[in-house]
């Protein structure tokens, strides 16, 4: 467990987890909360809205991560 943390706060893949989260969040916003944002109610919806750009970035650094230990490991 120590060693998964130790390689999921890397710098590279944290970066990489944000990349992914602002290009693949911001379409997801776009796809699910247009019309709130358009409407004016965005602040109403603001912890769905922060929840779509997490998603992805644990997806992306967990799967870094455990990509990374599997090499190491091999």
């Amino acid at each position: 467990m120590k060693r998964f943390v130790t390689v999921f706060f890397r710098k590279a893949i944290v970066v990489r987890g944000l990349k992914f989260s602002l290009v693949v969040g911001s379409i997801l916003v776009l796809i699910n909360h247009l019309y709130c944002c358009f409407a004016g109610d965005g602040i109403k919806h603001l912890e769905s809205i922060l929840l779509t750009y997490s998603v992805p970035y644990f997806v992306s650094s967990f799967s870094s991560t455990q990509a990374v230990l599997e090499s190491e490991d091999a």
